[in-house]
C-alpha cells in the first residue's frame, strides 16, 4: 500500500511543512543584524539615483505662440522659449527565484558571525525591500519565490516541482517578516505529518517564472535574480517538460535558454568564491559567483548597477 500524502498551502507552506525556518536564539541576533548592516548598503544604492529622478528643467524655442492672447504679453525675447519640467521615467522588479533544498542550510560566516545560506539569503532580499521601500517609495517593486522539488517520489505524481510566491509589495497584507520563515522544504506532508526537504530544480520551474512574470509584474522593467548555492539536480522522473530521469546541468541549461532568452536573468550562485566552475559556466552565461562572505556585497554591486542602468 502507498503512503497517502497532502498538499500544504502553497503559499505558506514553510510554517505546516515541518521544516520551518523559523529563525531562533543567537542565529536570531545576528540575522537581525545582518538586515540592518545590508539596509544601509541597499539604502546608499538607491539614495544615490533620487537626484537623477528629480524633474529637470529644460528650455525650447520650440511650440506655438497663441496670436490671440499675444498683445497681453509685454514683449521681450522670453516669449520665444518655454520651459519643461522632464520626469524620469523610472520603474522596477526585482523577481527572486529562491532555492530552498537542503544544501542551503549549510552554516557559514557572514560579515556579523555564522548563518546558514537561505538565512543569509532572507536577510539580504528583506533588506533590499526596506531600503528600497525608504528611499523610493513605491518606484521598486519586489517577489520573492521559492522554487522545490520533493526528493522522493510522490506516488503517481514523481517529482512535482513547486513554484510558490512567498512575498510581493504588492501584496498589502503581506508583512516583509514573512520572509524570514521561509524553511528547507517542498509543500508536500506525509499522512504522519511529516514534511519532505527539497532537492535543486532550478529551471524546471522556468515556464511557472516566465508566466508569473506576465500576470502579476506591471512595471516596464524586471530582472531575475536566482539565489542558488549549488548545480541543477533533482528526480524530475515524472515527464514534466518531457523530461524523464535525473535531472541535472545539460537539461537545466535547455531550459534557461528557452525560457530567460528575454528576460534579465543573473545566477547568484553562493559558496563558489571566485572559483571558475566549468560546469556552472556551462550552465549560467555570466554568473556571479560568490564566497558567503562576500554574497551580500556582490548582490548589492549589481543591484547599484541595474539601477544606475536605468537613470542613465
Amino acid at each position: 500500500m502507498s503512503e497517502s500524502y497532502s498538499i500544504a498551502n502553497p503559499n505558506n507552506f514553510t510554517s505546516e511543512s515541518g521544516y520551518s525556518g523559523k529563525i531562533k536564539g543567537t542565529d536570531r541576533e545576528i540575522y537581525d543584524q545582518s538586515v540592518k548592516s545590508f539596509t544601509a548598503g541597499f539604502s546608499r544604492v538607491f539614495s544615490s539615483i533620487i537626484p537623477d529622478l528629480k524633474p529637470k528643467t529644460k528650455i525650447t524655442k520650440r511650440g506655438n505662440l497663441n496670436a490671440s492672447r499675444l498683445y497681453r504679453y509685454k514683449y521681450d525675447a522670453r516669449i520665444f522659449s518655454k520651459r519643461i519640467d522632464e520626469h524620469k521615467d523610472f520603474d522596477l522588479t526585482f523577481v527572486f527565484l529562491l532555492d530552498v533544498s537542503g544544501s542551503m542550510s549549510c552554516r557559514s560566516k557572514v560579515p556579523a558571525g555564522f548563518l546558514s545560506r537561505l538565512d543569509a539569503a532572507k536577510a539580504v532580499m528583506k533588506s533590499l525591500i526596506i531600503a528600497s521601500r525608504k528611499q523610493l517609495s513605491d518606484k521598486v517593486k519586489v517577489e520573492v519565490l521559492t522554487k522545490s522539488c520533493p526528493e522522493q517520489s510522490i506516488n503517481d505524481f514523481g517529482n512535482p516541482v513547486f513554484l510558490a510566491r512567498q512575498f510581493s509589495t504588492d501584496v498589502k497584507s503581506l508583512k516583509d517578516d514573512v520572509i524570514d520563515n521561509i524553511g528547507y522544504s517542498c509543500p508536500i506532508k506525509t499522512s504522519e505529518g511529516r514534511g519532505m526537504s527539497s532537492s535543486t530544480p532550478e529551471m524546471l520551474c522556468g515556464k511557472g517564472v516566465i508566466d508569473f512574470i506576465k500576470n502579476n509584474v506591471v512595471t516596464k522593467n524586471v530582472i531575475v535574480f536566482n539565489l542558488t548555492d549549488g548545480e541543477a539536480w533533482c528526480g524530475a522522473n515524472n515527464n514534466y517538460e518531457g523530461w524523464r530521469g535525473n535531472w541535472g546541468n545539460t537539461e537545466n541549461k535547455t531550459l534557461l535558454k528557452k525560457y530567460f532568452s528575454q528576460v534579465p536573468f543573473v545566477s547568484v550562485l553562493i559558496g563558489y568564491g571566485n572559483e571558475i566552475d566549468d560546469d556552472i559556466l556551462e550552465m549560467y552565461p555570466n554568473p556571479v559567483m560568490c564566497s558567503d562572505y562576500n554574497f551580500p556585497k556582490k548582490l548589492e554591486n549589481v543591484v547599484k548597477k541595474v539601477v544606475k542602468s536605468l537613470t542613465e
